[in-house]
C-alpha cells in the first residue's frame, strides 16, 4: 500500500522539491513531499533488508540491522562472533564448531574437541548505486545495469540536475557443513545510505574537494549554491495497519504520513541532490 499522508497544517515546513526519501525493511525507498508528506515515488531497491533462516524444531539465524547475526538452538539464543560485514571482509572464511562440555564458538587454540557441527561460515557482500530523481522519486539509473538503464535515460530525457545518490549494501553469510559442503542455513541483511555532493552539515566543497584531493575553487561556488536543506523534525509513532511518520515544525504537527513497512533509514533530498541524513525519534521518546 502507498503512503497516505494527512497535512495538519497550511505553512510550507520545506522549501519546493524538498523531498523525505525513506528507507524501509521490505526493501523499499519511499520519497515524500517534505512540506505535505504527500507520496511522490517508490521503488524497490531489492528484496527485505533482513532475510532469516527457519530450521526444525524450532532452530532459527536470524540477522539484526546491525550485522550481527544470532543462531536459536535448543532453547537459548546465542550471537556469532561476527558481524556479516565482518565475515564478507575476511580473507578466509571462519571455522565454527561444537565443543563437548563448551559453546558454540571459533575453534579455540587450546583444547576442546570439535564434534561432527563443525561448519565453515562464508559471507559475501554485493553494492548496488541508485540515482534518485529528487522531484519524482523515480529510479534515473542503476548501477551495475539491470539492463532498464537505456529506459530510464529515454524517461528523464537528458536531465542536467544531479540526482540524490542512495547506496544498498547486502551481506550473505551462509553456513556450510565442512565435511560434505552442504549448506546449512543462510541469512542476508542489508542496509541503504546516502552519499554524494553534501553532508549532514551541506559541506559540498569540502567533500568535493575531498574526493579530488585538491583545494578547488570551484567548489566553494558549488556550495554557496548548495546549501543545506532544512527539514522538519521527524518522528515515528505506533500507527494501524503500519507506522506513521509524524513532521513538526516549532512543537507542531504539520503532517502525518502513513508508511506501509518499518523505515530504517531517513533522508533529506534537495533539487540537485544535496542531501541530509534526518534524526527520527520515537514519539513516546519525544514526549518524555
Amino acid at each position: 500500500a502507498a503512503a497516505a499522508a494527512v497535512v495538519l497544517l497550511g505553512a510550507a515546513a520545506a522549501a519546493a522539491e524538498h523531498r523525505i526519501m525513506i528507507s524501509l525493511v521490505d526493501g523499499r525507498v519511499v520519497t515524500l513531499d517534505a512540506a505535505t508528506g504527500a507520496e511522490i515515488g517508490v521503488f524497490a531497491s531489492g528484496g527485505p533488508l533482513v532475510s532469516e533462516h527457519a530450521g526444525v524444531n524450532g532452530e532459527a539465524v536470524v540477522p539484526a540491522l546491525s550485522g550481527h547475526i544470532y543462531e536459536h538452538a535448543d532453547g537459548s539464543w546465542a550471537a556469532l562472533p561476527y558481524t556479516a560485514a565482518e565475515l564478507a571482509a575476511m580473507d578466509a572464511p571462519a571455522m565454527q564448531c561444537a565443543f563437548e562440555g563448551g559453546p558454540t564458538g571459533l575453534l579455540p587454540a587450546d583444547g576442546g574437541s570439535p564434534d561432527p557441527r563443525c561448519g565453515i561460515l562464508v559471507g559475501s557482500r554485493d553494492r548496488t548505486i541508485f540515482g534518485v530523481d529528487v522531484e519524482t522519486g523515480g529510479v534515473r539509473w542503476v548501477h551495475p545495469d539491470d539492463g532498464e538503464n537505456a529506459n530510464r535515460r529515454a524517461a528523464f530525457g537528458k536531465d542536467a540536475r544531479s540526482p540524490a545518490l542512495l547506496q544498498r549494501e547486502a551481506y550473505t553469510v551462509r553456513a556450510m557443513d565442512a565435511v560434505d559442503g552442504a549448506e546449512r542455513w543462510k541469512v542476508g541483511v542489508a542496509t541503504i545510505s546516502a552519499f554524494g555532493l553534501s553532508d549532514a552539515d551541506g559541506d559540498v566543497a569540502g567533500l568535493v574537494a575531498a574526493s579530488r584531493g585538491t583545494d578547488d575553487e570551484a567548489c566553494d561556488a558549488v556550495s554557496a549554491h548548495t546549501p543545506p536543506p532544512k527539514f522538519p523534525r521527524l518522528e515515528v509513532e505506533e500507527g494501524s495497519p503500519g507506522p506513521r511518520l509524524v513532521a513538526t515544525v516549532d512543537a507542531t504537527r504539520i503532517w502525518t504520513a502513513a508508511l506501509p513497512s518499518l523505515p530504517t533509514a531517513v533522508f533529506g533530498a534537495a533539487a540537485g541532490g544535496a542531501w541530509s541524513e534526518l534524526d527520527v525519534v520515537a514519539a513516546a521518546a519525544a514526549a518524555a
